[in-house]
């Protein structure tokens, strides 16, 4: 959007600018993959708590995933092909989330955990689903909002500038 100039129109709507922007597409196959979560969830056994927390962390996870790729996304602001590189780490985060995290050691755990936020919003999760921890759920808790307040932060950085590119085009 920034690249296309397709965030004029959401600059003249009385809305907050990044939250307009960050939910205004949405991938509905993403809504099969959610529905099948729970599917999986009904299969493999479920009690109260597991639903709970599998709520929970789809919740959490998708906002880190969101805010990851926000934050990406808002480099445009500065690197002027960024969505290249957004659109890659992005995918990184993606395929690494495939693979169970007990197979990554040292550096690349730590990469994992914090330059690409996969650990928060899959590994821990997925550990304190099978092994309850109130520590694991706190730092999952604290790491959202940190991200989230993060990709507020970079993207209104950014905002300040932006230029317009005089695309004249309305959203209803």
């Amino acid at each position: 959007m920034i690249i296309n100039g397709k965030l004029d129109t959401f600059l003249t709507q009385p809305k907050n600018v990044f939250l307009n922007v960050i939910s205004s597409e949405t991938n509905i196959s993403a809504i099969g993959d959610f529905i099948y979560g729970y599917i999986c969830l009904f299969i493999y056994g479920i009690n109260i708590n597991n639903f709970i927390l599998f709520t929970i962390f789809s919740i959490t996870g998708a906002i880190i995933l969101a805010s990851f790729a926000s934050i990406l996304g808002s480099t445009c602001f500065w690197i002027v092909k960024g969505d290249i590189v957004a659109d890659s780490l992005v995918n990184i985060m993606i395929s690494f989330a495939t693979y169970p995290g007990t197979i990554f050691k040292s550096a690349v755990k730590i990469i994992l955990y914090t330059v690409i936020p996969v650990g928060f919003a899959n590994y821990l999760p997925i550990d304190t689903l099978l092994n309850f921890n109130i520590m694991n759920l706190i730092y999952i808790f604290a790491f959202t909002a940190f991200i989230v307040l993060l990709a507020f932060f970079i993207f209104n950085k950014g905002l300040k500038r932006y230029s317009s590119s005089n695309l004249m085009s309305s959203r209803i």
